[in-house]
């Protein structure tokens, strides 16, 4: 399942809040708590756990997209319908197949700005779907995401 097959089906999970998505390039059979590094080198941001979103876009970019995030520019625009999701990466990207990880919501609690989420124990992915760079067309087509990237996937 791919394209707007695939984002139709992530919208349904999405609108019937019982689930979080997490995006890799790696294929898992289990998500163990990790050292986060993403987040300025604050302890309080920076946990143990198995970090998961409410958005299915922001897990669809963290599987294709295959650089180190640290540096991109991510801004959130609630006020749109659905909100709107721009991204800017400050270097060319590399990208290729990846991983959508489904996760019940159960074991996870609110974490950062509020689409965020931890569990602090291993978690066993009720789905695992894997997902190709063409979803980016279809994201910004479809979704409201606005990808701005000096070079090509």
């Amino acid at each position: 399942m791919q394209g707007t097959e695939l984002l139709r089906y992530l919208r349904s999970l999405v609108e019937s809040d019982q689930y979080l998505f997490h995006g890799s390039p790696h294929k898992l059979d289990l998500l163990e708590p990790r050292q986060a590094f993403h987040h300025g080198g604050s302890a309080e941001l920076n946990q143990y756990g198995v970090y998961a979103t409410g958005s299915m876009r922001i897990a669809l970019l963290y599987a294709v997209i295959h650089e180190d995030r640290r540096n991109w520019g991510w801004k959130w625009d609630a006020t749109e319908p659905h909100g709107s999701l721009r991204v800017e990466a400050p270097n060319p990207c590399k990208g290729g197949n990846g991983y959508l990880y489904v996760l019940k919501r159960n074991g996870f609690e609110a974490w950062s700005s509020g689409i965020n989420y931890i569990a602090r124990k291993s978690i066993l992915p009720w789905e695992v779907l894997e997902v190709s760079p063409t979803i980016l067309e279809d994201l910004q087509r479809d979704c409201g995401v606005r990808i701005s990237l000096p070079g090509t996937i």
